[in-house]
């Protein structure tokens, strides 16, 4: 339990300084430290994967197709939307459960899904902010984000993120 509550810690933390920085770009307070905190990438998945398996959450990670053709907005929100959904993975599914994150890029998009074999929601699902904010990243790209319980048990969080070459 202390290792889940560490790994939401550390996700939270990261996530409110990424805020930080982005209420400073939007002030207009540039800087080298705003810039990285505003670039999280496909390519950082693997380590905040690794994070979280440090903190004791079973994380299984598959990622099919090339990644490095996946522009950088919609890596960025690939990247936030496995953060919030594995921290929810740690608040909400239970102990013992176990996660699966896949990512498959294709021509033109990026389809990415967290799921969770956890308890489920009690109840109807509600949309609170962090569902909210991963479903308003995808709309912003074009794409869009569905959330539910699974049949089988658990919860998955599917995006799609599309994109066009120019």
């Amino acid at each position: 339990m202390r290792d889940a509550i560490r790994a939401i810690r550390e996700v939270s933390r990261q996530a409110l300084n990424d805020l930080r920085a982005e209420l400073a770009l939007l002030r207009g307070e540039e800087s080298e430290e705003v810039g990285r905190a505003l670039s999280p990438h496909l390519g950082a998945i693997p380590a905040l994967v690794a994070s979280m398996r440090e903190a004791g959450l079973e994380v299984r990670l598959e990622v099919a197709g090339e990644v490095g053709t996946v522009p950088e907005m919609v890596g960025t929100a690939a990247y936030r939307i496995v953060q919030e959904s594995l921290t929810n993975v740690a608040r909400h599914a239970g102990p013992g459960a176990r996660a699966e994150v896949r990512l498959a890029v294709a021509a033109g998009g990026l389809e990415v899904e967290v799921a969770d074999d956890g308890r489920g929601p009690a109840g109807a699902v509600t949309a609170g902010t962090g569902l909210t904010g991963m479903r308003d990243r995808a709309r912003a790209l074009g794409g869009d984000l569905e959330a539910g319980s699974r049949p089988e048990g658990g919860f998955r969080v599917r995006a799609s993120l599309p994109w066009r070459d120019r």
